[in-house]
């Protein structure tokens, strides 16, 4: 039995070898080779230091060492312990033993992963539950095969014993990505300076992330989107891209910008920001907010119709706010001018109700009065309410509604709460209206500089989840309370 299962085990591995190999002419074989991070060669100390540093890893590890500890005792065990106590031969009973126990693992091998890929896009803690469930099954079957009275109750037991092993398909890959996560923490350079990832992206693979710029209006033309092109980007996104107009987006101007991208070469993959007139009365709980969200749900219809996959906005009056440039800084790599944040030197003084949305002049506002405060409750409420009109007309389309983090990450800014300013904010969003269209539009540079973040840790739940319609990549140096940025941002 033994070397039965090791024999198929070492030609499923050839095959495995064979299906996945990579084409001599750079192209993959059977199966496409996937977009990946490049990582920079790590020395053996590297390894070991990024290992032995990472205590999520060594959990890992002693639970998987301690469950083959488990599984070779039993192996040893059990089949001299049945062929005694059922009067069979030991042949008899470690054949019976391997069968039923491998068969079993097998089989919760694979209905592991697949309860794991159905459940964790809503429930990303449902994979260490699977893993805590799965290993504490080990101990009491074993002790179910030492008290079963008959042959049949002790294949049972031995069957079920098989089952944790749900825990060891899910296990060994925890393993594997807590040390990678170290490794691309040592590429990027570690620590506080987060380096901008490199993205290896294979054309004409068709998988993994495409890597794209943001655009505002003042750049959209065929010089810049050539440029793009040039660069290697595959896909754009169009920063707020019209005027406020009669309220609406149309789907005619969708489709223009839409097919001046693709005539080189670009995917227009996403909208960036609704325009502030349409959307103030809804932020702002304001007279008029039925009427605007009406004209958000056809803006919206109107994107998708073009087919374009997602729309990124700020549930925010505030915008941006607080950063500052000191004036000839060359605090930057190679004496570059940078912006700054620091907590202490917010001007937290109310906003002129017509600086709507990053100082926005609407002029049919006030002007005189200033933006009201808000408090949890009435923004949670105001942003449930726009999801929850906006996530049906979006899912019907297959697009994504991906919400930008308040940036800066401060819990009240101007006055007005902002609610986007932690993974737990995070969190909530994604549950306050139970959709695939409800996502995060991942601002790798905002979530950085949250206080007490673990980057790496946030964008594996996140990402884990099929909750991140796109990203913005940011090189943000430090964590709130002050940190440095340079301006430029991309998106893929």
């Amino acid at each position: 039995m033994f070397f039965t299962f090791g024999g198929l085990g070492f030609l499923l591995g050839v095959a495995f070898v064979w299906a996945l190999r990579d084409g001599g002419n750079g192209h993959a074989g059977r199966v496409p080779r996937p977009s990946a991070v490049q990582f920079h060669n790590s020395t053996i100390s590297q390894s070991l230091r990024a290992y032995f540093c990472n205590p999520s890893a060594l959990l890992a590890s002693g639970g998987f060492i301690a469950i083959v500890f488990a599984n070779n005792a039993y192996l040893s065990w059990a089949p001299k312990f049945i062929a005694r106590k059922f009067d069979l031969s030991v042949g008899a009973a470690g054949n019976g033993t391997m069968l039923y126990h491998h068969l079993a693992a097998f089989a919760a091998i694979m209905l592991g992963a697949f309860l794991t890929d159905a459940m964790v896009k809503r429930r990303p803690r449902f994979r260490l539950g699977l893993q805590a469930v799965s290993m504490l099954l080990g101990a009491p079957t074993l002790v179910l095969i030492g008290l079963s009275p008959s042959v049949a109750g002790v294949w049972a037991a031995v069957a079920a014993y098989g089952d944790r092993c749900a825990f060891g398909q899910v296990r060994r890959a925890r393993v594997r990505d807590r040390v990678l996560n170290s490794r691309r923490r040592l590429s990027l350079g570690g620590g506080g300076d987060r380096r901008f990832v490199l993205l290896d992206i294979q054309k004409g693979s068709g998988t993994g992330m495409k890597l794209g710029l943001a655009m505002h209006p003042e750049k959209w033309s065929d010089r810049h989107l050539a440029m793009a092109r040039q660069l290697g980007c595959e896909t754009v996104i169009a920063w707020v891209p019209f005027g406020a107009g009669d309220g609406v987006w149309h789907a005619e101007d969708f489709e223009r910008i839409f097919l001046q991208a693709k005539k080189h070469g670009l995917v227009l993959e996403g909208i960036e920001n609704f325009h502030p007139q349409h959307i103030d009365h809804v932020v702002l709980d304001e007279p008029g907010k039925d009427e605007q969200m009406a004209n958000l749900v056809q803006t919206v219809s109107n994107a998708g119709e073009v087919g374009i996959k997602c729309f990124g906005y700020n549930f925010s009056c505030c915008g941006v706010q607080g950063y500052y440039s000191e004036v000839n800084n060359g605090d930057g790599r190679g004496a570059a001018a940078i912006k700054k944040f620091d907590e202490d030197k917010v001007d937290h003084s109310p906003l002129p109700s017509r600086r709507f949305w990053f100082n926005t002049e609407i002029e049919r506002r006030s002007a005189v009065d200033v933006l009201p405060p808000t408090t949890p409750e009435q923004h949670w409420a105001r942003l449930k309410y726009f999801l929850e009109n906006l996530c049906p007309v979006a899912e019907k389309y297959g697009m994504k509604l991906c919400a930008h983090p308040d940036d800066p990450p401060i819990a009240y800014l101007k006055g007005t709460f902002r609610p986007l300013t932690s993974v737990e904010g995070m969190r909530k969003l994604l549950a306050l209206v139970d959709s695939p269209a409800n996502c995060l539009e991942f601002c790798q540079g905002t979530v950085s500089t949250m206080r007490g973040i673990d980057i790496y840790a946030a964008i594996e739940e996140f990402a884990s989840s099929g909750r991140i319609g796109y990203v913005h990549f940011r090189n943000t140096s430090g964590t709130l309370p002050a940190w440095r940025s340079p301006s430029a941002t991309c998106a893929a």
